[in-house]
């Protein structure tokens, strides 16, 4: 391994049949060592391909083999060294290669699709929640026919993932397959948004998830409202308006009724406090929706 680190291949090349498979305090072989060295030292290309046919297949500590590093350091030519023999293989947290590749936006996670789409780890997490929760577009579109529709052990979608990090691209790549879904918690991917305050990806989901509730009876707007992500509100009280208006019928509980007022009302009390300085304050259109939906939501309830 010192040979290695000093980039001296000649050394490493006489030493590789006595020392293969030896490792450091954090269970790395030499060929982990060259790949996480890899575009630092000189020489550890030639190192690596040295070092595959005699050490390739081993794990650290963690369980993190050498394809995985490479993955994650996007080193291409080591990936296809290693695809035949660790493809598959899992770390101590059940992350495979495709997931590390997802997460880092690496090249070469279409080579690993064939060993390891479908697989999750001991989260239930997929490649494609990782490649969604890094905003990966490209990758998302590669797993999605394998693994979209899946939730993780919490229930979360990729959908969501892609919502609470506000990747526009990914959601809209996700909407036709997963929404509607909910959490374990029955948050909606539009809760998800709007609690982090993605207007733009609040926007996309509207048509798809809004008027939905919570297993704590709340809905977006509620989330948005909480978490004081004041951007996202116009949009969910607008269409909370609508929805009420065109279906002509209740859109949710008694109950999930007074909560989405009192969502709206708190809205209204935190904008008179702002501008209590302002004696010009007058009846806002705000205003004057809560009192139109308060109307039309008690009268149908």
């Amino acid at each position: 391994m010192r040979a290695l680190r000093r980039g001296d291949v000649d050394t490493v090349a006489l030493l590789v049949d006595k020392e293969a498979g030896k490792v450091d305090s954090k269970g790395r072989t030499a060929l982990m060592v060259a790949i996480d060295l890899y575009g630092w030292q000189k020489g550890c290309e030639a190192c690596i391909s040295l070092l595959v046919p005699v050490e390739a297949g081993r794990a650290d500590k963690q369980g993190v083999t050498a394809l995985m590093r490479a993955m994650t350091r996007a080193d291409d030519a080591s990936v296809s060294l290693l695809l035949e023999k660790e493809a598959g293989l899992a770390d101590k947290k059940g992350r495979t290669a495709l997931m590390c590749a997802a997460s880092s936006r690496a090249h070469s996670a279409s080579l690993l699709i064939p060993y390891e789409a479908g697989l999750a780890d001991n989260r239930g997490q997929t490649a494609l929640m990782c490649a969604a929760g890094a905003e990966n577009t490209a990758c998302v579109q590669l797993l999605l026919e394998r693994e979209g529709g899946r939730a993780d052990a919490k229930g979360k979608t990729a959908l969501m993932y892609a919502a609470g990090k506000g990747s526009v691209d990914c959601l809209s790549l996700l909407l036709s397959s997963e929404a509607g879904m909910t959490d374990r918690r029955g948050m909606t991917a539009l809760m998800h948004a709007a609690k982090h305050g993605h207007a733009d990806c609040v926007f996309a989901l509207l048509d798809s998830e809004a008027g939905m509730i919570d297993a704590d009876g709340k809905t977006a707007l509620r989330h948005v409202l909480d978490a004081q992500q004041g951007l996202c509100v116009g949009l969910l009280v607008a269409k909370e308006l609508q929805l009420v208006r065109e279906n002509g019928k209740p859109i949710c509980s008694p109950n999930a009724v007074l909560w989405l007022l009192r969502d709206i009302q708190g809205l209204l009390r935190s904008a008179r406090a702002e501008s209590s300085s302002d004696r010009s304050y007058s009846e806002s259109s705000s205003d004057r929706s809560y009192s139109e939906l308060s109307y039309t939501l008690l009268q149908r309830n």
